[in-house]
């Protein structure tokens, strides 16, 4: 993978990965699901897909099991990309491909 691409949670690229870990750290039950998803995803063929579909798909399971209808589960659409980082960081069996990354623009 490009090294330009790796998330760094001791040294955060920019302000958006940094909340990234913060959200990510209260937040465990995400990156499970995220995981679930794209790893089902590759299981059945798809050699490429949409980190911000999934996140969509989060969202939209987390509003349907809330017990109050007035609260609303929150995943910023930012996360995406490092949410596809760190997945294909800690799963080496998925191809570099499978999500179209994009070297980020901010910086700290």
């Amino acid at each position: 993978m490009n090294r330009a691409l790796l998330l760094n949670r001791a040294r955060p690229a920019n302000k958006w990965e940094r909340m990234f870990w913060i959200y990510h750290d209260q937040n465990p039950q995400v990156f499970k699901r995220f995981d679930q998803m794209a790893t089902d995803m590759f299981l059945r063929g798809r050699r490429r897909y949409s980190a911000c579909t999934i996140i969509s798909v989060i969202r939209f399971e987390f509003d349907l099991q809330a017990d109050d209808p007035n609260s609303v589960f929150k995943i910023n659409q930012n996360y995406a990309g490092y949410y596809a980082r760190l997945l294909l960081q800690l799963m080496p069996e998925l191809p570099d491909t499978f999500f179209e990354l994009r070297q980020l623009k901010a910086t700290a």
